[in-house]
């Protein structure tokens, strides 16, 4: 196995997202409010943003330039949109001040994600996944540590997923945020390891995969291996099958999200799941409480972004019960549609599942957009249960990881019939 090599140049990297990171786990935050949550809260995306400086002063290509000023633009146009447009719903509705502090926050929040990962991107390349990789595995290993402290012996329960003595330890190896940050570097390392400096005999490559197992983040795994599939059926296919596939996959997308939120509208969605005897864990109580604040119907404008967030402020133990605890929806295909409503959500997922790979592949060639579009879908398959749309981190490394496909990856063939025509002049 390859020895574990950081750059100079990528130590600070390296440092900021392990700080990024742990800020985005509960065992390390503190209490909510407190200095020390304070201190994660806002300095995470504030070292984060220096990192982005550090970056943009460092490296003034003007490719480079050019490619960095686009992807901004590709990832927080839609966050502008929607905040402009809910800046209407606000206004029409009369909505108190704490709905519309949330709503701007939480795209200040995003849009500095984003930024982020395109700068981090175009100053990291190759590198990326390495350094994302260390810190994630580093959080994990502080996490793990922090367990064998408070617990002693008896925390080694925890590393077999499988054992039901592990549900005691939950919170020192979920790590829900981290955890689908390991599954988007596997899920890299799979797709185009090969193909680049990136190598699965890395030692990174195989601890990340049992931190990954011990998470057991089931609808991860189940993303991971949904994705992968999809590549390894797809990815053989001639240039002209890709390109039907990309649209097709972004149209399918787009019909399967709207459906799936019209069940959970309804109620038929957990109507369903009940009566295959499946534990929903309390959810279903949640989406009771947030039906009440939505219809399906063309009609439906939504409550504007961050309401769904904010609502958890004011919820009792009347509306929510023993879920009062909870402050996230779990789901956030239902998010987006109480927040922007049913014209907005659709464009939305237009905007993600189709349009994104339109414009990549135009841009870059069909090959990437496909492979674009294969970490799009490792997203919103957790979309559909967990709350991986708001977590910061997570989009800072999805637009990480298109912005290099898109903008610096070349595989090997390209590599060797560059090398030929160049032996050939």
């Amino acid at each position: 196995m390859s020895e574990i090599k950081v750059k100079k140049k990528s130590f600070f990297a390296y440092i900021a997202m392990t700080i990024s990171f742990i800020g985005s786990c509960s065992i390390f935050q503190g209490t909510a409010g407190s200095l020390r949550w304070m201190l994660f809260y806002y300095g995470s995306p504030l070292i984060l943003l220096l990192l982005s400086i550090y970056y943009v002063s460092l490296n003034r290509d003007i490719r480079v330039k050019k490619e960095r000023k686009f992807f901004i633009g590709l990832f927080i146009t839609p966050r502008i949109i929607m905040v402009l447009y809910s800046c209407v719903i606000w206004l029409i509705s009369s909505t108190a001040f704490p709905y519309i502090s949330r709503g701007i926050s939480n795209t200040l929040f995003q849009c500095a994600a984003y930024i982020c990962g395109v700068c981090i991107a175009c100053g990291e390349k190759d590198d990326i996944l390495e350094i994302s990789l260390a810190s994630a595995i580093t959080v994990f290993g502080l996490a793990y540590l922090n367990g064998f402290i408070q617990n002693g012996i008896s925390f080694i329960y925890a590393l077999n997923p499988f054992s039901t003595l592990a549900d005691n330890f939950r919170q020192f190896t979920e790590l829900h945020e981290v955890a689908y940050i390991i599954g988007l570097c596997i899920l890299m390392n799979l797709i185009i390891g090969k193909h680049t400096s990136l190598k699965k005999k890395n030692i990174l490559f195989w601890v990340s995969v049992i931190v990954f197992i011990i998470a057991w983040k089931r609808i991860g795994i189940f993303a991971v291996a949904i994705t992968y599939l999809y590549f390894v059926v797809f990815s053989r296919s001639k240039k002209g099958n890709k390109s039907f596939f990309v649209k097709m996959t972004g149209i399918i997308g787009t019909i399967i999200c709207l459906a799936y939120v019209s069940l959970i509208v309804s109620g038929k969605f957990v109507t369903l799941l009940q009566s295959l005897g499946i534990d929903m864990m309390g959810r279903d109580i949640i989406y009771a409480y947030f039906r009440k604040f939505t219809t399906f119907a063309p009609t439906f404008m939504g409550k504007g972004v961050g309401f769904v967030g904010r609502q958890f402020d004011y919820t009792t133990r009347a509306d929510l019960y023993h879920m009062v605890s909870i402050r996230a929806l779990h789901n956030d295909f239902f998010k987006m549609y109480i927040e922007i409503g049913y014209i907005g959500f659709i464009v939305w997922v237009f905007w993600w599942m189709i349009k994104m790979s339109q414009i990549i592949q135009k841009r870059y060639g069909v090959k990437k957009a496909f492979i674009c579009l294969l970490f799009i879908l490792y997203a919103f398959i957790l979309y559909t249960t967990d709350n991986a749309e708001s977590y910061t981190n997570f989009q800072m490394l999805l637009s990480a990881i298109i912005t290099y496909i898109s903008c610096f990856y070349v595989d090997n063939k390209t590599k060797d019939k560059k090398a030929e025509s160049v032996k050939v002049i």
